[in-house]
């Protein structure tokens, strides 16, 4: 079983399963109130996701099978580490070509494990509204919308009966419509301890400062006695881990640059062993 479990066979398998999953997860979107279950776990940590799903089951199912998919990776990345990379490092055949593989497989299982620890305890993400004048309290902080930049008269930033932009999505709105170095808001930041601050956001330019971001998501305007009346749509990140995540990142890419360098290497130099690329 354990064989099995840490050969590369599996190790494929295991991936073309989960890319499919997650095909079959964008199939799901297609309904709105399983799109809505999908785009609420953004907003929550993984001890608070069987609650906020018990009405869409389906959903709780395509989870399960994920996490069993990326726990088979995570025991097959392990194995193949300890059955084939750890008895070349105790061997000190350092020199070997698949030795480059250990610090990817190993960085691997890392990045797979902080993205649990993420999920299950420091996931914070909310996604909010405001208009000029209002606050809200997220990780210990309180944001005050101050003003909202925009360009162009505030009726063509007008939401429909659904609330969705009546220019559609920012993605299909050209430059002259919506400009995003144009569209932001400023906020005013206060803290149990501290002086507030003044935090500037647009599209291309979010707020930042450690691990806290504030970032504009739209620009929208609504008619109240007559009056247009602008507000924003944003999102509060707040994720101690982000820089480990970009640090374990930057550090994998980098090994399988070496490591492609090296096979490439290894093939110009023995030209007729054309194995030497996708043996492990």
């Amino acid at each position: 079983m354990i064989r099995i479990l840490a050969s590369m066979m599996a190790g494929f398998w295991l991936i073309a399963l989960t890319v499919l999953w997650f095909a079959l997860g964008v199939w799901l979107c297609q309904s709105a109130e399983l799109k809505a279950a999908f785009r609420s776990l953004n907003t929550l940590p993984m001890l608070a996701w069987p609650e906020a799903l018990t009405a869409t089951p389906i959903v709780i199912g395509w989870i399960l099978v994920l996490f069993v998919l990326m726990a088979g990776l995570v025991i097959n990345t392990s194995l193949c580490t300890w059955k084939s990379l750890w008895p070349m490092w105790r061997q000190r055949r350092w020199r070997h070509h698949q030795i480059l593989l250990a610090p990817v497989h190993v960085l691997t299982v890392t990045i797979f494990l902080c993205h649990g620890l993420d999920l299950m305890f420091l996931h914070g993400h909310k996604e909010f509204r405001l208009h000029p004048g209002e606050s809200l309290t997220f990780a210990d902080k309180t944001l005050t919308l101050e003003e909202v930049y925009h360009q162009g008269p505030l009726s063509g930033l007008a939401l429909d009966e659904q609330g969705r932009h009546i220019q559609g999505r920012i993605t299909r709105r050209t430059v002259e419509q919506f400009d995003p170095r144009l569209h932001g808001g400023r906020f005013v930041i206060t803290h149990e301890q501290g002086a507030p601050e003044i935090a500037k956001a647009n599209f291309l330019n979010p707020y930042s400062k450690g691990t806290f971001f504030v970032v504009i998501t739209d620009v929208f305007a609504h008619e109240v006695d007559g009056q247009w009346q602008p507000g924003v749509f944003f999102s509060v990140f707040y994720n101690p881990l982000i820089k480990v995540f970009f640090l374990f990142y930057g550090l994998l890419f980098a090994s399988l640059l070496i490591h492609v360098a090296y096979r490439l290497y290894l093939l110009t130099q023995h030209p007729s062993n054309k194995g030497v690329l996708c043996s492990t």
